[in-house]
Parts: C-alpha cells; structure tokens; sequence
C-alpha cells in the first residue's frame, strides 16, 4: 500500500494516473483523504513474462504533484504437469 496522509484542515483527493507499464496496478486511483487523516491505495505488481520491469505512478492533490518510481522483478515459471498418462509398451 500507498498512504498519503492530509495534515491540513480540510479534506483533499489524491488523483493518480494508472501507470504505462502494465505489470503494474493500482486501485483506487482516486484517493479521498480526510483533514487530518489518511488514505491508502494500493500497487500491485504481476507478470507473465520474466525479467525487470519498470514504471512510474504520478499522483497529484490541489497544486502538489508526487511522482513514484515502480519496479518489479518476474522469475520465469517452471512448467509442470501433475496429470501423467501410462502409454502402453
């Protein structure tokens, strides 16, 4: 998860923009955060290709802009199989 925290008096939204890469997810987008409290959201990462990947989450509130720098690392996935077949010698 993400917290953005309001110490101010009023209450604020955080408005993300989903990032390019699409190994990565981010829910809700639209964070409202109470006056004197805090809000999260939260980013996922998910590949079905292996290797480094990056991206970047921008979000903004009012005037104030927050750039998040992503990144994630698939390992390739083994293949396996549980169903096994005897063939007849």
């Amino acid at each position: 998860p993400l917290q953005f925290e309001n110490p101010g008096t009023v209450a604020a939204t955080v408005t993300c923009v989903a990032p390019t890469a699409t190994e990565f997810t981010v829910a809700p987008l639209w964070i409202p955060v109470p006056a004197g409290g805090n809000a999260s959201t939260t980013i996922s990462f998910s590949s079905a290709a292996a290797g480094p990947f990056t991206g970047t989450l921008n979000c903004s509130a009012g005037a104030q802009n927050f750039t998040y720098s992503l990144s994630g690392t698939a390992a390739a996935t083994p293949l396996t199989s549980t169903n096994f077949r005897k063939v007849p010698s």
